[in-house]
């Protein structure tokens, strides 16, 4: 049964998560949003550079870090067992109130999503527990996440299966010309399909439902990583009709790191194997036996429900549109230079916030260096293993960047396209 927004609040008063202390004037409970001026303070600077690269990993806002150090205390002064909220929790940090919390707020239902303690560990179940026989086919592409193609190449090396590596556009026009390039790549051998929901470097969304229902109609399995996605943009799991789905919530969703959702449709989690086998003995056909992967601080996940009152009171699309504009605020001055060539298609369905460009007669390693270490401004430069041919600059604005970051990156890069470059 899927869960409304006001019960996903109280859900995370209940389970001891507080609202954000910034917020002096919004009641946490009252269905008002967040104003940005809220937002902007909620989150700790602990640096006097500028972080404009935020695909490695996201903000915890203040409130999140005082309610992980005060369980952290507890649990370490008194023990789990001796306090209400964590005696609560799983070994693993998961509840039934915490798995309903994230189902309301990705869409999905509570019996189809499990806690993780990142994408990866949700991917490696998806890439490593589906059954594959020597000689069956992964189709994924050049410029997927370089961990993802490890697994498989591992998995190769042990199990005799075949990873094929197509070439997807990028920056592509249309959604057909990415389809096509998984389409063509199929044969009768294909079992599996791994991508990226949005390209960490050039911030490109992927068509996933469309890819999604071509694999479904050929009886392959879709597995898609979404660290990039979850938090940025609105969309529900359900909405992409892929078979398993995995994110990080310590990037754009500004959870504590050591947390991830892991989602697999209810039909297929029987075909997947857990890493750990279930010690409890939970039934090949529950989301739970994912969660059985040994202790873990459950500080951590007692913390994020002030992660998704957060969230919720931001509101997922005014979330997403306050990122555009924050990615609008320093793009278009640049883009008035004359010298920025973009990678990245903007239309709104195939990008958000992580934006990709060159800068004519610029090498992006000279640009990424100088505004580290002459200005203290974190910006990205692309590097593919194997994809080593695609270069450019990245840069990936969050919540967190104030119009006085903006401001500073705008005059210094402006300072040196005039003077260095």
């Amino acid at each position: 049964m899927m869960v409304n927004r006001r019960q996903t609040m109280a859900m995370g008063a209940a389970i001891g998560g507080a609202v954000l202390s910034g917020s002096r004037s919004v009641n946490a409970d009252s269905g008002e949003a967040l104003s940005w001026s809220d937002v902007a303070q909620a989150f700790p600077r602990a640096t006097d550079r500028i972080n404009l690269l935020h695909t490695g990993g996201g903000d915890c806002t203040t409130e999140t870090l005082n309610t992980l150090a005060r369980y952290q205390t507890i649990a370490a002064a008194t023990g789990v067992e001796n306090d209400e909220v964590l005696s609560a929790l799983k070994e693993s940090g998961s509840s039934a109130p915490l798995r309903a919390m994230m189902a309301s707020s990705f869409g999905c239902e509570a019996h189809e999503i499990a806690l993780t303690r990142n994408a990866m560990e949700g991917l490696a179940i998806g890439l490593l527990g589906v059954d594959l026989k020597p000689g069956d086919e992964v189709i994924t592409t050049r410029s997927d996440y370089d961990s993802c193609l490890k697994i498989l190449y591992q998995r190769q090396a042990r199990d005799a299966i075949s990873v094929k590596l197509i070439d997807i556009p990028m920056g592509a026009d249309t959604d057909e010309a990415i389809v096509s390039a998984f389409e063509e790549a199929i044969t009768p051998r294909t079992r599996l399909i791994s991508m990226c929901h949005m390209h960490n470097k050039s911030g490109q969304i992927i068509p996933v439902r469309k890819i999604a229902d071509l694999a479904r109609q050929k009886g392959i399995l879709t597995v898609v990583d979404g660290a990039q996605s979850i938090g940025q943009f609105d969309f529900r799991i359900s909405d992409l009709g892929c078979d398993i789905f995995a994110a990080s919530l310590h990037k754009w969703f500004y959870g504590p790191r050591g947390t991830g959702v892991l989602y697999i449709r209810e039909d297929v989690i029987e075909q997947v194997w857990p890493i750990w086998a279930s010690w409890s003995g939970k039934p090949d056909n529950s989301i739970e036996k994912f969660e059985e992967f040994g202790t873990v601080s459950k500080a951590v996940s007692a913390s994020l429900p002030s992660v998704f009152q957060f969230h919720e009171r931001m509101g997922a699309g005014r979330k997403e549109a306050r990122l555009r504009q924050i990615r609008d605020a320093w793009l278009k001055p640049l883009s008035a230079t004359g010298r920025l060539s973009l990678i990245t298609d903007l239309e709104p369905s195939r990008s958000c916030a992580i934006i990709a460009f060159m800068i004519d007669g610029v090498e992006p390693d000279l640009l990424a260096t100088d505004m580290w270490e002459r200005h203290g401004i974190g910006i990205g430069s692309i590097k593919l293993q194997y994809m080593p041919e695609f270069k450019g600059n990245y840069i990936a604005a969050n919540l967190s960047n104030t119009d006085q970051d903006i401001a500073y990156f705008l005059d210094k890069i402006d300072q040196d396209l005039r003077t260095r470059y």
